[in-house]
């Protein structure tokens, strides 16, 4: 974990991001080193299994993908890699409500690819996270269970999970505090069109779920 603390008592904004291979932090132009000069408090938070290691890598023969045997030792015990890693993202919001310079009113919580499905997961169960936002995430469970071919599914797997829940019933469960999704992802990783997203998620006329795009030199949508 990665973190940029600045000084001072003043209570701050916190940002927590979460990225597979996340960008050079050192970057004057990155994600990571703009947010915390303009005054946030900046997390960069490794979740188990990320980056995939050597032992992860050699599960690339599954078709599910690289995380297939991570996640297959997982559920043996009976957990999931979105369980494990939404606890990590738990565990780091009370490390941080613990400190008096934190403004406990404002967590963004931010996840790329199939991270993102783990913040919205994690939204749901902890309402210190005061907004989501997803980037080149899988729209929905079922999108993926509709399509003919998919990709790295292992990463977000959840036994039965169409059994309960998909998405939409998680922004639900995230109402009223809002969420964007950039560059929202079919079951292969390729952007979906946004009026196919807002049918599949029944956002309807929501103005709480924003859909949004971001090109690969674009900023991350936070002040």
């Amino acid at each position: 974990m990665i973190q940029a603390i600045q000084d001072g008592s003043a209570p701050k904004s916190v940002i927590v991001i979460m990225d597979e291979v996340p960008a050079d932090r050192t970057a004057a132009g990155s994600d990571f080193a703009r947010l915390a000069k303009s005054g946030h408090i900046v997390v960069v938070l490794q979740s188990r299994g990320t980056p995939i290691d050597a032992q992860n890598g050699q599960s690339t023969q599954f078709a599910l993908g690289p995380y297939m045997g991570v996640n297959l030792r997982a559920i043996i015990v009976g957990k999931t890699l979105v369980g494990m890693r939404t606890d990590d993202i738990i565990r780091v919001l009370n490390w941080l409500s613990s400190r008096t310079d934190v403004d406990r009113t404002s967590f963004t919580l931010y996840g790329r690819g199939g991270l993102g499905m783990v913040a919205l997961h994690a939204a749901a169960v902890d309402t210190r996270i005061t907004r989501v936002i997803a980037e080149n995430t899988l729209v929905s469970y079922r999108t993926a269970l509709d399509a003919p071919l998919h990709r790295n599914l292992s990463e977000i797997t959840i036994p039965g999970v169409l059994q309960h829940y998909d998405v939409p019933d998680l922004l639900e469960a995230i109402a009223p505090r809002e969420v964007t999704l950039l560059n929202p992802a079919d079951a292969i990783g390729q952007p979906m069109r946004f009026e196919q997203v807002r049918q599949r998620l029944n956002l309807g006329s929501s103005d709480r779920v924003h859909l949004s795009r971001r090109g690969a030199r674009d900023p991350l949508p936070i002040e």
